[in-house]
C-alpha cells in the first residue's frame, strides 16, 4: 500500500501545522515533514491537531526537499497555473491524483508551499508531479490547511481504490478464467449442454455482480484448471 506524507515547505503558522497533522490522522497519513519551518510547534499546533498529535511528536524536519530521497514520488501542490510554456506548473487536477501516486509498498509525499508565497519554480521542479485544486478564478489560492484537507482526501480515495482493486481479480484474470470455462464446456459438451455461450455469459455476469475476493476467485480458477487438465 502506498503511504502518504504531508510535506510543508517553510510553514510560518503553528496552527496550520497542527491542522495538517489532524488531516493526516483523518486520512491514514504516514508522516509529517517540515522543510525549513519558520515557526515552532506550539500548544496551538497541538490544540489544532487533536487526534493527530502523534504526527507532531514524530515530526521529521529537513533543510531541503533533496533530503526526501526515500520517497518514490513528490507531488507539488499549487494554486497558480502556468502558461502553455511553463511545463513546471502544468498540473493534474486533485481529483485525478491517483494518476500520479505510485502503487505498491512505497511512499509518496504531498508537498505544500508557504502560506504567503507557495512553492517557487525550483521547488516544483524538484517534485515529480504538480497537483492543482480547481477553484474560483477570482480567488484560487486556498488556506494551507484547507488545501491539505482536499488533496489528502483525494489521495486517500486513490490509495483506497488501488487497495480495493488489489483485493479483487482483474479483468485480465477474469477473462483467462472464462477462457478455461469455455474449454471445459467444449470438452464435456453433450446433448445436455445445448448452449455453452449462455453458460459462459451467466458465469461472466456472476463474477461481475458478486464481490468475489482474489482468494475465492483463485480457488475457483484452480478447480476449473484441474478439471481442464484431467479432461
Amino acid at each position: 500500500m502506498t503511504r502518504i506524507a504531508a510535506v510543508l515547505v517553510a510553514p510560518k503558522t503553528p496552527g496550520n501545522i497542527g491542522a495538517v497533522a489532524r488531516c493526516l490522522a483523518n486520512f491514514n497519513g504516514e508522516e509529517l515533514v517540515l522543510v525549513n519551518p519558520r515557526c515552532e510547534i506550539t500548544s496551538r499546533s497541538y490544540s489544532r491537531a487533536r487526534k493527530g498529535e502523534r504526527f507532531l511528536e514524530d515530526v521529521r524536519i529537513e533543510r531541503s526537499l533533496d533530503a526526501l530521497s526515500d520517497y518514490e514520488a513528490l507531488l507539488a501542490t499549487t494554486g497558480i497555473l502556468g502558461g502553455p510554456g511553463n511545463l513546471r506548473r502544468t498540473p493534474v487536477e486533485s481529483s485525478d491524483i491517483g494518476d500520479a501516486i505510485p502503487s505498491g509498498e512505497t511512499k509518496a509525499g504531498l508537498v505544500f508551499g508557504r502560506e504567503d508565497l507557495g512553492l517557487n519554480n525550483e521547488e516544483i521542479e524538484r517534485c515529480d508531479h504538480v497537483v492543482h485544486i480547481p477553484a474560483s478564478s477570482r480567488y484560487p489560492v486556498m488556506n494551507l490547511s484547507h488545501a491539505a484537507a482536499v488533496v489528502m482526501y483525494e489521495a486517500y480515495c486513490a490509495v483506497k481504490d488501488l487497495e480495493d482493486r488489489s483485493r479483487h481479480p482483474s479483468r485480465e484474470e477474469k477473462e483467462a478464467f472464462l477462457s478455461v470455462v469455455e474449454d471445459v464446456l467444449g470438452d464435456v459438451a453433450d446433448e445436455s449442454v445445448t448452449n455453452e455461450e449462455e453458460i459462459v455469459l451467466a458465469m461472466k455476469r456472476l463474477l461481475t455482480r458478486s464481490d468475489v475476493s482474489r482468494v475465492e476467485f483463485g480457488g475457483l480458477f484452480k478447480l476449473f484448471r484441474q478439471v481442464q487438465s484431467e479432461l
